[in-house]
């Protein structure tokens, strides 16, 4: 079989580096990722791929001092942890969720 006709191979990570408890939603044809930063600022990194295998940082979801107020003695493994991204990622142009 010819190399062009053959599928990408796909290795993990896809995102190498420490990016731990994932969040990740689809706006159309894009998507996006948000992880855990603990004690870190700026705090939870945001990510922006087209083919869930192509990531770029594109900022931080906390980015200026006044929104993130954390002790300068915090314990490791502290602070953000598992963010999710479900509501952040509904387009703009649809309704509200019912609540039940």
């Amino acid at each position: 079989m010819p190399a062009q006709n053959q599928p990408a191979r796909v290795t993990n990570p896809v995102l190498p580096g420490l990016h731990p408890d994932p969040s990740i939603c689809r706006v159309g044809d894009d998507y996006y990722l948000a992880c855990s930063s603990f004690e870190y600022f700026p705090g939870v990194p945001l990510f922006h791929s087209r083919d869930l295998v192509h990531w770029r940082q594109i900022g931080n979801v906390l980015d200026r001092p006044e929104q993130l107020r954390l002790p300068a003695d915090m314990p490791s493994s502290d602070g953000i942890y598992a963010p999710t991204l479900g509501g952040a990622c509904r387009p703009r142009s649809a309704p509200p969720a019912p609540h039940h």
